[in-house]
């Protein structure tokens, strides 16, 4: 009987090219980012807010808080409207705006350096001693960027108040008694508003 030879182990397989460039790409890669929320910003305007004429100014202020989104930013606003009786029994008192807006973007190429967008929302007009009111927000604007993290934002708008009909109790005086009575109407509010936004 011959001898049985003992069998030779075989040479350790060497790592395949594709596994190898796999394995460098995975080590090369930069590590993959969390996506961190939209951080809400806040907004301080002030401008001109005029009932009926625009060519007549009545001065207005507010504040806003916003939100971005992927289609333009919404923002929770309340604007406060001056008094000014020149303007009529409705403005005897300030006015205040509540209002939900939405700010798509819109490009136009004229404009460089700053974005453009429209204005669309609703809300409420709260006018004591009359009734509070509905309205809808219409208006375009631009926002340029001023410093880091604090742009300037200027808009033209119109608050378009839905005004109801309401008739007041008699006031007596004597044997005079006086009535009050006013009729419902479609009121613009026009107005030039800049702003201050921050992002903090």
């Amino acid at each position: 009987m011959g001898l049985l030879k003992p069998r030779q182990p075989r040479p350790p397989r060497r790592p395949r090219a594709g596994v190898a460039l796999a394995a460098a790409l995975v080590l090369a890669a930069p590590p993959v980012r969390a996506q961190t929320a939209p951080r809400p910003f806040v907004r301080i305007e002030a401008g001109t807010l005029n009932p009926d004429d625009p060519f007549y100014a009545t001065l207005a202020f507010g504040a806003a808080a916003g939100l971005p989104t992927r289609a333009g930013p919404l923002l929770l606003r309340v604007v406060r409207q001056s008094r000014d009786r020149n303007q009529g029994q409705d403005l005897s008192n300030a006015r205040t705006f509540v209002l939900l807006d939405w700010e798509p973007p819109i490009r136009i190429r004229t404009i460089q350096s700053g974005e453009a967008f429209l204005r669309a929302g609703a809300g409420w007009l709260f006018r004591s001693p009359f009734k509070s009111s509905p309205v809808v927000d219409l208006g375009a604007g631009l926002r340029y960027l001023l410093l880091p993290r604090l742009f300037v934002v200027g808009s033209l708008v119109d608050q378009l108040a839905f005004l109801p009909s309401q008739t007041f109790a008699p006031v007596c005086s004597g044997s005079v008694c006086t009535q009050l009575s006013y009729h419902g109407e479609l009121q613009h509010n026009i107005g030039l508003l800049i702003d201050l936004e921050l992002h903090p």
